[in-house]
């Protein structure tokens, strides 16, 4: 959209725009020094300590608290292949029916193949836990593919694709930093460094203004990711050119790098602007700006122990951070301690032992002086305590992991199959369900929709899409008027987990009290289906694709044959003085005189 459309002077909104990003920037510092410690702690980088020790152990136990959790929250999130409902904008008919069954197939392929939906939230669960905050970015990517026509390129097509990304938290800003959510801000904005190719194809769509590579100095790289990058050994990328040579005789050609800021702000009647601020430009300029299609921006954002009038919170990284330095500490000191005790200090007189420096200790070593002037010292092995204060650190911080009930530990006593095991095991899952649901109703349900509202708006019509259809691999042929239409989204993996697991809990209570009042039951003139039942309580438990496998149907010969072994098993037990056969049951005789 044209400058004049908006009404808004470039130049002057890049100058004033750029100082008031560099100044929030500036205030997250300490936040983001936070955030650094626990990346830390997740890749098992120790960058201070409490005890200074000649010996630099790294125990991965924040690593392992943190995978655990996720693993734990993805299993809510994913517990089945359908972790995501389509509802109708209007009523259902036939009609709908079948166009429901098309775009959640389309949707399926869409995540599943395209997007990659399990890595993507695997990342955002991670994030989640590590910096209190997970971003889901949507929006369409544009591809050039070959046309094929007996076997040689005769042209290309152009396709259009909804995509999506877990964004990084340490490049995403939000102002004012009092908005707890997306919705109460009025700018929010993502540090973004590009290569010139990519943005090259921008500028081919039309979506940002063309600029000279000659003009870009080298990009100044975030402070937070170069130091991310040190500490795997990584330096941050820099501009190369290189000649292609070659009998033609091509010139260099440059690899540069464009460092821009994603932004968007509230404009005039609280409409979005979008806009690209390259930075790596003197002076820094907006080369795309435009009223955006939609009323917010395309990011998603959910936030763990969100308060009001505050943006940013700590997560479970900041909690148990700290316990990983004490860990390693206590460690290094047992550690420490066990070398000092088999390798004690030694007291020399010097004017009895000339060579001092070979008194090390060590396999078959040689010591040269009087023994007469050596005295080794007895110091205590205190290693043992030194490792049970690790020991407790450790099981402290998984503390805040899933417990050991919850990995199918039951507590000591308490029978395994037991409803009050169930019980527990729901309690105990409490707070990841809690978090899980956070992540899937403020950011995985609101991206369903916008992947869907991108499809309908930007995908042309007479696009084809070949997706997996319901039997087999077979691809099914769609176009996207297929796809059109009010229909809502609802990911619902962790509520259809908690709802299995409810009806799991209540089922296996009343096939506990059903078992118990059999009998009463029976001399009411009741009886009880017991296939019925089984059929439906291993339904809620375990689905019908498992069912199948567990519960079959005997045929009348199996049948029969089962009650001939039942009977035969009832008479040998009766000739042996076992179990009794079914008749009239004889008085006892009673006690003896």
């Amino acid at each position: 959209m044209a400058e004049t459309e908006i009404g808004i002077d470039r130049e002057d909104l890049a100058r004033r725009f750029a100082a008031i990003m560099d100044d929030v920037r500036a205030r997250r510092l300490q936040i983001e020094d936070e955030w650094l410690k626990a990346h830390d702690a997740w890749i098992g980088v120790q960058t201070y300590s409490y005890y200074e020790s000649e010996f630099k152990h790294f125990i991965p136990a924040f690593r392992r608290t943190v995978e655990k959790q996720v693993t734990r929250q993805i299993a809510q999130l994913m517990p089945h292949h359908e972790f995501f409902q389509i509802y109708p904008g209007d009523e259902m008919d036939v009609q709908a029916d079948q166009e429901m069954t098309a775009i959640h197939r389309y949707m399926d392929w869409l995540l599943t193949s395209h997007i990659k939906i399990r890595r993507m939230a695997k990342q955002l669960v991670r994030t989640f836990d590590l910096y209190s905050r997970c971003i889901a970015k949507s929006t369409v990517k544009v591809y050039d593919m070959p046309r094929m026509r007996q076997g040689k390129i005769v042209g290309s097509v152009q396709q259009v694709w909804p995509t999506c990304r877990a964004v990084d938290p340490f490049s995403f800003y939000v102002w004012p930093e009092t908005a707890s959510s997306l919705d109460e801000a009025i700018m929010v904005f993502e540090d973004v460094i590009m290569p010139y190719q990519e943005y090259e194809e921008a500028v081919k769509l039309g979506l940002a203004d063309a600029i000279d590579p000659q003009d870009l100095r080298p990009p100044v790289w975030p402070w937070h990711l170069a130091q991310r990058l040190d500490r795997v050994g990584m330096m941050t990328p820099n501009p190369m050119e290189r000649s292609l040579g070659g009998e033609h005789g091509q010139g260099p050609v440059q690899q540069a790098f464009v460092q821009l800021t994603e932004i968007y702000f509230r404009g005039a009647g609280n409409r979005w602007i979008m806009g690209w601020l390259v930075r790596n430009i003197a002076p820094v300029k907006f080369t795309r700006l435009h009223f955006s299609r939609y009323p917010r921006p395309p990011y998603r954002m959910a936030v763990a122990r969100e308060l009001p009038g505050q943006h940013y919170t700590p997560g479970m990284g900041q909690d148990i951070e700290a316990l990983q330095v004490l860990l390693n500490d206590q460690f290094n000191q047992g550690e420490e301690a066990r070398a000092v005790a088999s390798g004690p200090p030694v007291i020399l007189d010097p004017a009895r032992v000339k060579r001092a420096d070979s008194f090390v200790f060590g396999y078959r070593r040689k010591w040269y002086g009087d023994p007469a002037g050596v005295k080794m010292l007895e110091i205590p092995d205190t290693s043992m305590s030194s490792l049970r204060a690790a020991q407790f650190t450790m099981a402290y911080m998984e503390g805040f992991g899933p417990s050991g009930l919850m990995q199918g530990q039951p507590p000591r006593g308490t029978p395994r199959g037991s409803a009050a095991v169930a019980q527990l095991v729901s309690m105990a899952g409490a707070d990841i369900v809690d978090s899980a649901k956070t992540i899937e109703e403020e950011c995985l349900t609101p991206t369903l929709q916008d992947l869907f509202d991108l499809t309908v708006a930007f995908t042309p019509d007479l696009q084809i899409l070949q997706i997996p259809g319901a039997e087999g691999f077979k691809p099914v042929t769609m176009t996207m008027n297929e796809l059109f239409g009010g229909w809502k989204f609802k990911w619902s993996g962790a509520s259809h987990f908690q709802d299995k697991q409810a009806d799991a809990q209540q089922a296996l209570a009343y096939f506990q009290d059903l078992i118990r009042m059999s009998d009463l039951l029976h001399q009411q003139g009741w009886k009880i289906d017991w296939a019925t039942f089984n059929r439906i309580l291993w339904k809620d438990i375990l689905g019908e694709r498992r069912l199948a496998n567990i519960l079959q149907q005997m045929s009348p010969e199996e049948r029969q044959q089962e009650m001939q072994m039942q009977a035969m098993a009832q008479q040998m037990g009766a000739a042996g003085g076992g179990r009794r056969s079914p008749g009239p049951s004889k008085p006892s005789p009673g006690p003896a005189a």
